[in-house]
């Protein structure tokens, strides 16, 4: 899991940084599930530090 998800960072980055749609019944790649995570994994990491930035200026003010 740790080297697909090294791979992906590396060589494909282009399938992390777009939408992935899914036809209905369709099984997904392997890899676009672990892209879907890694992509997840980032949004949440992009969450906390702008909740941290909110509240380092709310505590400043």
């Amino acid at each position: 899991m740790q080297a697909a998800k090294r791979y992906l960072r590396e060589r494909n980055r282009y399938i992390l940084d777009k939408p992935v749609e899914r036809r209905p019944g369709a099984r997904p790649h392997l890899l676009t599930l672990i892209a879907e995570q890694i992509r997840r994994e980032r949004e949440m990491r992009e969450a906390m530090r702008q909740h941290d930035f909110e509240q380092e200026q709310s505590q400043q003010s």
